[in-house]
C-alpha cells in the first residue's frame, strides 16, 4: 500500500495505515542527514556537540556505508533504503526522507536519546536507555 501524507494533531506523517513516518524534505545538495538527525533529537546547534550528542546523531544519521542511516527515502509511494555512493548517501533536492515513528497517540513521551515517542516508563522501549536525562 502506498504511503500518503496525513496530519494528526499538529504533526504531519506519511503512513500506510500501519506504519507512521515523520519526514523532512531535502531542499539543497548541502542538506545532510546529520542536520535532520540533530533536529529530530532536539539538538539546536550545528557544532560543538558533546560526545553523547555526537553518538546519538551518528546513530540516527549513520556514518557511511558500514553504519547506514535509520532514515528511509520516499520513492514511488514506498519507504526504501537510501542508496549510497561509497560513503555518501545519494540525495537530491526535492527528495523526502522518512523516519519510522510509533503510531501517534496520546500518552506517549519523547525519548531524549533516540527521539522516538514511547509509552511512559523508566527506560525507552526503542533504545533501552533511561527516559530521564
Amino acid at each position: 500500500m502506498a504511503l500518503t501524507q496525513k496530519t494528526i494533531g499538529n504533526a504531519s506523517y506519511y503512513t500506510d495505515g500501519l506504519s507512521y513516518y515523520s519526514f523532512h524534505v531535502i531542499n539543497s545538495t548541502n542538506d545532510s542527514l546529520w542536520k535532520f538527525a540533530a533536529q529530530d533529537l532536539g539538538i539546536n546547534k550545528t557544532s560543538g556537540f558533546t560526545p553523547d550528542e555526537s553518538t546519538r546523531i551518528n546513530d540516527l544519521a549513520g556514518t557511511g556505508m558500514y553504519q547506514h542511516t535509520k532514515y528511509m527515502l520516499l520513492k514511488d509511494g514506498q519507504a526504501v533504503q537510501i542508496p549510497y555512493n561509497l560513503t555518501v548517501p545519494i540525495l537530491h533536492p526535492g527528495d523526502i526522507i522518512l523516519r519510522k515513528v510509533p503510531s501517534p497517540s496520546t500518552g506517549l513521551v519523547l525519548c531524549p536519546h533516540c527521539a522516538t515517542k514511547v509509552l511512559p516508563g523508566s527506560t525507552c522501549s526503542a533504545c533501552g536507555r533511561p527516559l530521564t536525562p
